[in-house]
């Protein structure tokens, strides 16, 4: 909370007028900053207007959009974007779908490239400093991903893909070098 007046009267006696007004903007600040973390909390709009499976199974590649939609929460460098519509690619298709896997494919990359773009879904919509979209993770990104997921997980989150979704992390992270050259 922010001093109370009476406080800040008798602070204002003991200390320069300068020193009051640094002291007030610094408790501003850090109020702000303990409450608003660096990621917004994780939600899966599914395959974004694409069905999540046919009639017979109406969930068939659901978990892949699903994963899809985490990595594009965190974000990455270009390469990584790639790799995570990929990714999706090669899950949809696992499915028993392959024609659906590429339609979804060539969706995603074309999407890549319009200048036209939903609001919060663009690559790294997760991050709420302002980062560049194609900005490579750190491993204190990583942290902070899994700090948030932690504190708020997804109740349609399977734990398999949580689990593939750190370790491709990690890999990122280790590549991280090879984002500078875009």
């Amino acid at each position: 909370m922010f001093f109370k007046w009476a406080h800040m009267g008798v602070l204002m006696e003991k200390m320069s007028f300068s020193k009051c007004i640094a002291l007030f903007f610094l408790s501003i600040f850090i109020q702000l900053g303990a409450r608003a973390g660096p990621l917004k909390s994780f939600h899966s709009n599914l395959c974004t207007g694409f069905p999540p499976g046919t009639r017979s199974h109406p969930h068939q590649w659901k978990h892949c959009c699903i994963e899809h939609d985490l990595y594009f929460w965190a974000g990455g460098c270009k390469k990584h974007r790639l790799t995570a519509d990929k990714r999706l690619k090669e899950c949809v298709e696992k499915t028993g779908a392959p024609e659906i896997a590429f339609l979804m494919y060539l969706g995603v990359r074309i999407g890549s490239y319009s200048p036209v773009k939903i609001k919060d879904e663009r690559w790294g919509n997760g991050w709420l400093d302002g980062r560049l979209d194609k900005q490579a993770l750190t491993q204190a990104d990583l942290d902070a991903i899994e700090t948030e997921l932690r504190a708020n997980p997804p109740s349609d989150l399977d734990s398999n893909i949580v689990i593939r979704f750190f370790s491709v992390l990690e890999n990122q992270i280790r590549e991280a070098p090879l984002c500078k050259s875009e």
